[in-house]
């Protein structure tokens, strides 16, 4: 097999999400495919990111699935669904059904009318309702199929682990994943793979209120 020469590298064109105000002051001009994380202690705010991720990414033009694998239906999620002010249009929830995950990847792959993003919400419920769980060669294979599309896993850290994520593939997708972003009492904090482009690495606050009274309770 011919290697790549550097020409090779910098012809290749990636097609950039088109980020603005403090979306690109946190993200800045990332690619629209790949893998990201979002990872944080329960109750940190990561689910209500993802949905404000959803919605902007909306407003974009992207049609998004938001695979709930762990609250879809319960009230807290349905409260959070009608703060992120999601559009009916282009978005598609999925809950902990059997036949979800095959229902998901018909939807992402299909040749016309595909989705374009999958938002899963969380890993460690993806792992705890499959029956082999989710595994670092499950993930490979997902990311494979999926290769021109975003996948975001929203995870759980482990208690006192210094930011490792729960499930055994967990820590292996966080290395693999080309933004990574943490969350902290209302605010996201991104680090990008390859660096950012067009700005980034500026904190991205949730909820002010929530922010500010986290930051007064941990002075």
């Amino acid at each position: 097999m011919a290697g790549l020469t550097i020409n090779n590298i910098l012809s290749q064109k990636h097609s950039l999400f088109d980020f603005g105000g403090a979306w690109r002051a946190t993200f800045g001009t990332p690619s629209e495919v790949g893998v990201w994380t979002i990872q944080g202690r329960s109750g940190s705010g990561k689910t209500t990111f993802a949905l404000m991720l959803a919605k902007y990414l909306q407003g974009l033009g992207e049609r998004v699935i938001f695979w709930s694998i762990e609250q879809c239906g319960d009230y807290g999620f349905q409260a959070a669904v009608r703060r992120a002010g999601l559009d009916s249009r282009g978005i598609k929830f999925y809950g902990n059904e059997p036949e979800a995950f095959d229902e998901v990847l018909n939807d992402m792959e299909r040749t016309r009318g595909h989705y374009d993003v999958l938002i899963v919400d969380t890993l460690t419920a993806l792992h705890y309702n499959r029956v082999r769980g989710f595994l670092q060669r499950d993930f490979n294979a997902l990311a494979k199929r999926l290769q021109n599309r975003l996948i975001v896993f929203v995870c759980h850290e482990k208690e006192g682990s210094g930011g490792q994520i729960e499930t055994p593939a967990g820590d292996y997708i966080k290395q693999q994943a080309n933004v990574k972003i943490t969350v902290v009492g209302f605010t996201a904090y991104a680090n990008a793979r390859a660096g950012f482009v067009n700005g980034g690495g500026e904190p991205f606050v949730i909820n002010a209120e929530l922010a500010d009274r986290y930051n007064l309770e941990n002075l």
